[in-house]
């Protein structure tokens, strides 16, 4: 099995499997689901200097955070945490 990255949100299934991947520039940071019908993912990513551990640069506001979204096929509350 491949490592994954910082730059990648995964969703693991309860068997441990990666059922799907959104990669993303910058560091995978929070994501959650939302939206009326519980389908829209939101996610943030962080961009950092390179080198640069991801918490220390935040605190220093030396991180450019980005936030996007995305649709998903499983809505909030279908699957358990």
């Amino acid at each position: 099995m491949s490592k994954l990255g910082p730059e990648v949100f995964v969703r693991i299934d309860r068997n441990g499997n990666v059922t799907h991947k959104i990669p993303v520039k910058g560091h995978a940071t929070a994501c959650t689901l939302g939206g009326e019908d519980g389908r829209i993912l939101y996610l943030v990513a962080n961009e950092i200097p390179d080198g640069t551990d991801l918490f220390e640069a935040m605190m220093k506001g030396h991180a450019t955070c980005r936030d996007l979204t995305a649709t998903v096929d499983i809505p909030r509350g279908a699957a358990r945490p």
